[in-house]
């Protein structure tokens, strides 16, 4: 993989002697917006962060549903009953059940995907899947739980034809409301959304091929057990990120780090709270290079100014590391692994492969760039391709497909 990374590196990629640029963000008091933003071209949105309370995923094996954390709702997996005890659900004993967080690793994992049973093979959390329809019948219950302590219940019916069917009421059953979210509504965008409390669909989020990272208000894990709201800044799909430390900004080089596909790369951490001066300090002598993996094209940012919950000001600064000549890659759009995350080991490739490919065979690389697993593809329309993974442990992998004029990638993740 290193190999082939160089190549395309020395064929298709040229260093670019550009001036840094300072940029920056704001997101308003109390972070109440998110900013989603372009590398190349600044700030492509900034929108209000507190108006949805639902993102569903609108890929097109996508089945992700995640939460508002920054606004403080809370999701629970309702312990004491199925789907056929809708009407009596309650919240006896709410205090001592577990929350349900988003992973701020992953977009394809929710809060309602972590209830998955582990000895489920097709168990998605919320729902299950059918191979035989490729349907996700939703097969639990669950509570959400408002900063202001208010309680609605709430269920994915199914996901059918790109279809969300969900229903929510209040405990008492009253206010019960069933709507539900296509994706074809929200073409070429990672999410799409909708406000429980408002009870409307929102298109709030740009073209994923528009932007590169969102600066946001975040959920993570600070200790075990010990889940905060933070804010930094996360990635697209698509990117993965290497972090430069103890090196003057000026002199490091994205060959030093590790590129990583985990969203959160560049995180919250590159700040800190002084109790003494009641200001924020930055993190000195630190670096992140963000690549676009589609591409290869590489930047470098650093941040220079951050100023907290009063006003949500962040600066930083940004340069371009290296650049794609024009043409580029050929990225196929067809080429999907699923379920995914997979709790076993079969997990189905959904591929289409120009005909004209001199070659069909592909490889699952582990995060050292190492081959783990070796497959053939046919070419020609659109095709299924089942892979045994048995021998492989719990982790992330990159599923890779390169005949010299094409590269497909997916990441998957086994649990």
């Amino acid at each position: 993989m290193k190999r082939i990374l160089l190549f395309l590196s020395a064929c298709l990629l040229s260093p670019v002697l550009m001036s840094q640029q300072t940029q920056s963000v704001i997101l308003n008091p109390g972070y109440s917006h998110q900013s989603y933003f372009s590398l190349d071209n600044g700030e492509v949105a900034n929108v209000d962060n507190s108006n949805w309370d639902i993102a569903f995923s609108t890929g097109g094996m996508g089945s992700a549903i995640r939460i508002n954390g920054a606004t403080g709702l809370q999701l629970f997996t309702y312990p004491n009953g199925g789907i056929s005890d809708w009407s009596s659900v309650d919240s006896t004993g709410m205090s001592t059940w577990s929350p349900q967080y988003n992973s701020d690793k992953y977009w394809s994992l929710g809060a309602f995907d972590q209830s998955a049973n582990p000895d489920e093979a097709f168990d998605l959390g919320w729902g299950i899947y059918s191979m035989i329809t490729h349907f996700i019948t939703g097969d639990s219950l669950h509570l959400l739980k408002w900063s202001d302590g208010s309680v609605k219940k709430f269920q994915i019916i199914d996901l059918a034809s790109g279809v969300y069917s969900f229903r929510y009421a209040n405990l008492d059953g009253s206010n019960e409301v069933e709507s539900s979210i296509s994706k074809t509504d929200f073409e070429g965008k990672n999410f799409a959304y909708y406000s429980i409390l408002n009870n409307e669909e929102l298109d709030r989020e740009p073209v994923s091929v528009d932007w590169d990272i969102v600066f946001t208000k975040y959920v993570t894990e600070l200790y075990p057990g010990t889940h905060y709201g933070v804010t930094g800044v996360l990635s697209n799909l698509g990117y993965s990120v290497a972090k430069v430390s103890g090196v003057a900004v000026d002199d490091a080089e994205y060959t030093s780090g590790t590129f990583l596909e985990d969203i959160n790369a560049i995180g919250f951490d590159w700040k800190s709270f002084n109790m003494t001066t009641y200001e924020y300090d930055l993190e000195e002598s630190l670096s992140y290079f963000v690549r676009k993996d589609g591409t290869g094209e590489i930047w470098k940012i650093y941040f220079t100014a951050f100023e907290g919950s009063s006003t949500g000001y962040i600066e930083f600064m940004t340069e371009v590391v290296l650049s794609a000549n024009v043409g580029g890659l050929d990225i196929a759009q067809t080429f999907k692994v699923y379920p995914n995350p997979c709790k076993e080991r079969s997990v189905n490739l959904i591929y289409e492969i120009d005909s004209k490919e001199a070659s069909a065979g592909g490889v699952v690389l582990d995060m050292n760039g190492q081959v783990v697993y070796n497959f053939a593809l046919e070419t020609g329309g659109l095709r299924n391709k089942i892979l045994y993974l048995d021998h492989l442990n719990a982790g992330a992998y990159i599923v890779c497909y390169n005949s010299g004029s094409s590269i497909l990638r997916e990441k998957l993740i086994l649990n």
